[in-house]
């Protein structure tokens, strides 16, 4: 019984303290593209998980660029939106975030580029991350079985914009189990 009451008092602080690590994180993606004269060919997004939810959206206008990365949202009133950052709430099963990649640009000449992104793992929370591409037939096939162990993928084209599919499911346990270490490390005050 009282086991289950601790429990239940870890996870009201869970859902409370904002600030701990194991229940919110944000990452960043990073392209790079062709450096071509003064045209932007580096740019990054974030995302993640918090209790508060935070969305930027890009620019109307873009200078000349060589790369382009953004994620593709739906806003309270259901329009698509453009986002830099797309930072989701906190409790769900599983996340999905829509990532277009343009690597060419437009910024002459009109012949295939290629783009790196790449993300750093370490900033991910718990769970499983997954990276699918949109074929030909408007399917998402998985490109990235892993995203912890593969931290970088290639993408060639033209000016276009290429569909991508980040899919999240979230480690819950691993989260408590977190706060749990966290708190019997923790100095008690005398």
């Amino acid at each position: 019984m009282k086991f289950i009451v601790l429990l239940i008092n870890l996870l009201l602080l869970l859902s409370f303290n904002t600030s701990y690590a194991g229940s919110s994180w944000k990452a960043m993606m990073f392209a790079s593209g062709e450096q071509k004269d003064d045209a932007v060919h580096e740019c990054q997004l974030f995302f993640g998980i918090s209790h508060d939810e935070e969305k930027v959206e890009v620019p109307n206008e873009y200078p000349e660029y060589t790369v382009k990365i953004e994620f593709i949202g739906q806003g309270n009133d259901g329009k698509e939106q453009r986002l830099f950052t797309d930072i989701r709430d906190y409790g769900r099963p599983k996340y999905e975030w829509f990532l277009n990649i343009n690597p060419h640009g437009n910024v002459p000449p009109i012949f295939s580029r290629s783009a790196t992104i790449s993300w750093n793992p370490d900033e991910f929370g718990n769970g499983t991350y997954e990276l699918f591409k949109k074929d030909e037939n408007e399917k998402f096939e998985l490109l990235i079985p892993n995203m912890r162990t593969v931290n970088q993928f290639d993408v060639e084209g033209m000016n276009e914009e290429i569909e991508f599919l980040i899919v999240f499911k979230p480690n819950y346990l691993a989260d408590v189990i977190e706060i749990l270490n966290f708190l019997s490390n923790k100095p008690s005050n005398p």
